[in-house]
């Protein structure tokens, strides 16, 4: 069987794939080391498309999501896909599929993300990738980030998308 084309990566396609693909993980130690090394390649290769940057992916990843590198490192008892939205693994899945739009608006900064419009790009993409319909209301989300979490960095401002999806 042959790997399909990879999916669009959101939010949603993250909390549906996401879960297999470590539980599977959890079980396969190929598939493990593979994740551990390169989860940038490791998730397109399971139909999840991350952008094809994958130093800088596989390094967020593994700084935004410690507790579960920590556990595919260690794997102990197995763990159940459904289980691991239950151990907050869900929030590190989602900040891993909004990390290239909080880059982007990271480099716009304060000033630039004023200037926003419900057209600008960025307001678009953040709208698919986190499913929000409305781009006034993710106009206003991405408006909502203080100068000090755009500041902190890509792992403020993605768990901060993150809480608006509700996986954080």
């Amino acid at each position: 069987m042959g790997v399909s084309e990879p999916g669009p990566l959101t939010v949603a396609a993250v909390s549906q794939s996401g879960p297999q693909i470590i539980a599977n993980a959890l079980q396969d130690e190929n598939l493990r080391n593979r994740l551990l090394t390169d989860p940038a390649a490791t998730f397109r290769q399971n139909g999840l498309d991350v952008a094809n940057v994958d130093r800088a992916f596989n390094e967020f990843f593994r700084q935004a999501a410690p507790d579960l590198v920590a556990t595919l490192k260690n794997p102990g008892e197995q763990v159940e896909g459904s289980d691991l939205r239950a151990q907050g693994f869900g929030c590190s899945l989602c900040k891993a599929s909004v990390w290239a739009d909080a880059i982007i608006i990271i480099a716009l900064g304060t000033a630039a993300i004023a200037a926003l419009t419900p057209e600008s790009e960025i307001v678009l993409a953040t709208a698919a990738v986190l499913g929000i319909a409305s781009v006034e209301e993710t106009l206003a989300l991405i408006q909502t980030l203080s100068p000090g979490v755009i500041a902190a960095g890509v792992n403020a401002v993605a768990s901060k998308m993150c809480e608006w999806a509700g996986e954080c």
